[in-house]
């Protein structure tokens, strides 16, 4: 639920989407491969992007709050299945964007590379910790010992 909804006294579900309403989907596609997912808010628009900022971005519980809602046999959960749909769909999308993080993390170097300080070694020439010794591959960030 929209925590600032809450606060006002509405009671306002919110999900993860890819795009926002305002958004085509061209538009909102590419939003969400550089941005990722968003949440909406019908009230105070888009409340939540999880890629928003290169660093120091904010976790979805800063603005939403989580309802624990018990499904019992018997009872009328029409409600909840309207979420089931587009959460797979999310998932599909996440598990086939893990293929195109590749070159999104290489873009992402790139870019880093351009903003680092002259002094720094570039990070296409770093292949292990001067720390440690763990040679990098795709499992280990370049600064793991920071």
């Amino acid at each position: 639920k929209c925590l600032q909804c809450h606060r006002e006294g509405r009671d306002i579900i919110v999900y993860g989407k890819l795009i926002t309403k305002g958004d085509g989907l061209v538009q909102g596609l590419l939003k969400y491969v550089w941005s990722g997912f968003v949440i909406e808010c019908p009230y105070h628009g888009e409340i939540y992007r999880s890629r928003k900022h290169w660093y120091g971005n904010n976790e979805p519980k800063d603005v939403t709050r989580v309802e624990v809602i018990h499904v019992w046999p018997g009872e009328d959960n029409s409600r909840l299945a309207s979420d089931v749909t587009p959460r797979k769909f999310i998932e599909l999308i996440v598990f086939a964007g893990s293929y195109l993080s590749a070159p999104t993390k290489m873009i992402t170097e790139m870019v880093a590379d351009q903003v680092a300080p002259s002094y720094w070694i570039p990070n296409k020439d770093v292949h292990k910790c001067s720390s440690c010794d763990l040679q990098f591959g795709s499992d280990f960030s370049k600064h793991h010992c920071r």
